[in-house]
């Protein structure tokens, strides 16, 4: 399991906030040398954040959820929603 922010605001502004772009490029390098050093298999994205940072920001997990897709990061990617959105259902 890789989360892939290293640093984050702390607070109770922070809940359920989004990261920008600034945020997501500052972490990125990080992503891209774990995903060098493990080698895995398979990444499952969970959430929309997750995706849209392999796949970019036009990517809709509503549209491809549960499909298995290859990026330059990994060869298997599968995006799904992210777990605390089912418990806020």
């Amino acid at each position: 399991a890789v989360k892939h922010f290293k640093w984050e605001p702390r607070g109770k502004r922070r809940i359920h906030q989004k990261p920008n772009s600034r945020e997501i490029a500052a972490c990125r390098p990080w992503l891209e040398a774990e995903l060098r050093i493990v080698k895995p298999k398979l990444v499952v994205a969970m959430g929309a954040t997750a995706a849209q940072t392999i796949f970019g920001p036009a990517f809709r997990v509503t549209r491809e959820r549960g499909q298995v897709l290859s990026s330059k990061l990994a060869p298997r990617v599968l995006a799904t929603v992210h777990p605390s959105s089912l418990l806020r259902q």
